[in-house]
């Protein structure tokens, strides 16, 4: 299949694409909007020939373009939206119990990282010692270690104890 014309695209491209991204740019942001307009001649590159109205053509794939990121904008906006509202908190505070869930949450994000993802990992993404190690790339050893210190530097710095654990032993 031939395609078109090297020559004759660059032609299109010279004589229309600053018209087309300040079309653009009508909606979209500067960036976004140049990359709309490449988009747009990678598929006329891609054409058998070149359309008999190829300006009303490059304006018409051009404005599908435009409203085809402002749609995947929005409902990228909509989902990061929705998922920041119904995202679950590392800690929730349930009436009796003894725990300051922000403190413990500013207490998690303060640890190494290598320790708050075993710890996140295991508590609540419900892996196992081993499925934690393939997923950092680490031995269980190493992801035990990382896990417990952890768990345990956020016990000392919150002052809770095991159940059964003596607190006169420490």
């Amino acid at each position: 299949m031939p395609g078109i014309d090297p020559r004759q695209l660059a032609a299109l491209f010279e004589r229309h694409a600053p018209a087309l991204v300040l079309y653009a740019r009508q909606r979209l942001a500067a960036r976004d909007a140049e990359d709309a307009v490449q988009e747009v001649f990678v598929s006329l590159a891609r054409q058998p020939r070149v359309p008999i109205e190829s300006r009303a053509w490059l304006y018409k794939a051009v404005r599908q373009r435009v409203f085809g990121r402002r749609r995947a904008r929005y409902r990228r906006e909509k989902r990061h939206a929705a998922s920041s509202e119904r995202a679950p908190r590392w800690f929730e505070t349930t009436p009796g119990q003894n725990i300051d869930a922000e403190h413990a949450q500013s207490l998690l994000e303060q640890l190494p990282l290598n320790q708050r993802e075993a710890v996140v990992l295991r508590i609540w993404g419900h892996l196992t010692l081993e499925e934690i190690a393939d997923v950092i790339s680490c031995s269980t050893s190493a992801a035990h270690r990382r896990y417990h210190t952890g768990i345990e530097t956020l016990r000392k710095q919150m002052g809770v104890t095991c159940p059964g654990e003596d607190r006169s032993a420490s």
